[in-house]
């Protein structure tokens, strides 16, 4: 449990650390910065893709599994606010060439953050699992309005290597 737990708070941080780049406004994001967000989500995938796997081969108890929950809880949050932003500053983005690349990342972590949700469904009694679901609906209905937006984005997808993520 240690793993999926340091995991999930590796997520959360580095949504914090994404959030703080778009925090600055469309207007006073650069290339540099949208290149370092691409990496923070190449970073979040592979983070999400870990704690995925390892909760999969685990059988956590009804309290550890409230503990996910309410890390996931924030996550998702997090990710509603990075969504909300992203489509809201579509134009911007355009404008930079690069709504491409915040498409492919967006991609990217819709399936990962998916697959660690549907794992987390699955391991819940049924007493927990209302709140997994909503976690779930709620994180798909985000990327959904977010790749609904950018359904035909092109520009910037040769800008970051899916290999560079930028840890930290």
């Amino acid at each position: 449990m240690d793993k999926v737990n340091k995991s999930l708070d590796d997520v959360e941080r580095k949504m914090t650390k994404l959030n703080a780049i778009t925090a600055k406004g469309a207007a006073n994001i650069t290339m540099k910065d949208v290149i370092k967000a691409s990496r923070k989500g190449n970073s979040i995938t592979s983070t999400y893709k870990k704690g995925a796997k390892d909760l999969s081969t685990l059988n956590p108890s009804e309290a550890e599994l409230k503990d996910i929950i309410v890390k996931m809880d924030r996550i998702v949050a997090r990710q509603e606010k990075q969504m909300e932003f992203t489509v809201l500053n579509k134009p911007f983005f355009d404008k930079m060439h690069v709504s491409g690349v915040v498409k492919k990342s967006m991609q990217k972590n819709e399936g990962i953050s998916h697959d660690l949700t549907k794992i987390l469904i699955e391991k819940c009694p049924s007493s927990l699992k209302p709140e997994a679901e909503n976690l779930d609906k709620r994180a798909q209905k985000s990327f959904a309005d977010g790749l609904a937006a950018y359904s035909n984005a092109k520009g910037g997808e040769d800008l970051v290597d899916d290999k560079v993520d930028d840890s930290d």
